[in-house]
């Protein structure tokens, strides 16, 4: 089915809500999407992603019947899950978990995302996998990439758009780059406030869904902090649905003290103030292996630039041309949608580069977001961009630190500077960073 929902699909067949539908309340109804960019086709139906594949299966099945022809095969039905890529709706964009051997598909999916909204609002998981990674920087798209938290706010920030449910209330964390959703000890046990019929419900979802695999191998839901303490096994041999009222709060109140048994003592309660928590909270929905890993450590910069670039829409060479990232006229447009990506700076930067280095495969271009000195700020033009650019010829990236100067002709002539003083000016003030630099 098309969605119902008033807003354009461009050809794009979509089973369930519109991905970005909202409630009247606000909120965002769909989190979970899978797309099928060789039928043009998303899936939004409620459920997790390998529930949206089985729903898309079933979708061309009643097609193939409605046209008097035989079901799918099981060698078809395994191609087509295959050709399947996972999506998660977040606010203000829609993001891209690739399989880091197809970028080939996650590239098809960002084509077919890209006929429902920008592109600037599309983006990519998986910075710290160097396929992934290594993939879209080819493109000159590393400002599409989903950078990971820095801040204790981005931290908190992250947790607090990470809650997401199944068929039921939104008692999980979810792990947009791992796929697996967290249920912690405070929300399992909440449950003891639900009605009979809710929280059978819940202890049942809870049962399927801890021992399936999504597609990257991860488990679909796991136990927060708790170790080898608690099992699938303690769920799968329980029948919730056969259990009186009596038997069913007696079997959870087990369940509940077991948890408790198993969790880490700072972890029983959710709290993001809580620097244990928070941090355990983190490195869960990143993958704990992540924890260490910095983006400048990636790109071989120096600890001055520990997790500060903001990249920016960069370009590629196809067939001796050069293509501009179309982004960059968004970013360049003022007051517009892509705001946060607005500088006339780094085209200039490319086509300098183009110029420069010949035949050049890819350049990202990124800013150093705030300033790396502990001075006071001071007069005059003021910005340090990073640039990542391959020659085809070189089997070695290039990375380039990009320092602006901070006085030019139009810096004096705003300081009241006649037209000659200011150019004479600021040709020794060139000179005399040069000699600097030299020394």
């Amino acid at each position: 089915m098309r969605t119902s929902e008033n807003l354009p699909t461009s050809g794009v067949t979509i089973l369930g809500e519109n991905p970005f539908a909202r409630t009247p309340g606000g909120k965002l109804k769909v989190r979970i999407a899978t797309a099928f960019p060789a039928h043009d086709t998303i899936v939004t139906v409620p459920g997790i992603h390998v529930t949206q594949r089985q729903a898309f299966l079933d979708h061309l099945d009643e097609l193939r019947r409605s046209r008097a022809e035989a079901p799918l095969t099981q060698e078809e039905r395994d191609r087509e899950w295959g050709l399947a890529v996972d999506l998660i709706v977040v606010e203000g964009a829609i993001q891209i978990r690739p399989d880091p051997h197809n970028m080939a598909l996650a590239f098809l999916a960002d084509e077919l995302l890209q006929r429902l909204t920008a592109k600037h609002r599309i983006r990519f998981l998986g910075v710290l996998n160097e396929r992934v990674r290594e993939a879209i920087k080819r493109r000159g798209e590393l400002w599409r990439i989903t950078q990971l938290p820095i801040t204790s706010e981005e931290m908190r920030a992250m947790i607090d758009s990470s809650r997401i449910g199944i068929h039921g209330r939104e008692i999980y964390y979810y792990g947009e780059l791992t796929g697996t959703r967290s249920l912690t000890f405070q929300e399992f046990q909440g449950l003891g406030r639900l009605d009979d019929g809710e929280l059978r419900f819940h202890l049942s979802e809870i049962g399927r869904h801890l021992g399936r695999r999504n597609a990257a191998g991860n488990p679909e839901v796991a136990f927060f902090g708790t170790g080898t303490g608690l099992s699938r096994a303690d769920f799968t041999r329980i029948d919730f649905e056969t259990l009186d009222s009596a038997g069913l709060r007696e079997t959870f109140h087990a369940l509940v003290e077991k948890f408790r048994a198993a969790a880490k003592p700072g972890l029983l309660r959710d709290d993001p103030e809580n620097l244990e928590w928070k941090n355990a909270m983190v490195a869960t929905l990143i993958g704990r292996e992540n924890e260490l890993v910095t983006e400048g450590t990636l790109l071989g910069l120096s600890a001055e630039f520990f997790m500060q670039i903001e990249w920016l829409p960069g370009g590629r060479i196809e067939e001796g041309e050069l293509v501009l990232d179309p982004s960059l006229d968004l970013a360049e447009t003022e007051g517009g949608p892509g705001e946060h990506l607005r500088d006339e700076k780094p085209r200039k930067f490319i086509l300098n580069f183009v110029r420069e280095y010949g035949d050049l495969e890819f350049v990202n271009v990124g800013r150093v977001i705030g300033s790396l000195s502990r001075r006071a700020a001071m007069p005059g033009r003021r910005g340090v961009y990073i640039a990542s650019l391959k020659q085809r010829q070189n089997p070695a990236e290039i990375v380039t630190i990009i320092r602006l100067q901070k006085q030019g002709v139009r810096e004096y002539l705003e300081q009241g500077f006649s037209l000659l003083d200011a150019m004479i000016s600021a040709e020794e003030y060139t000179e005399y960073i040069l000699d600097r630099r030299l020394g």
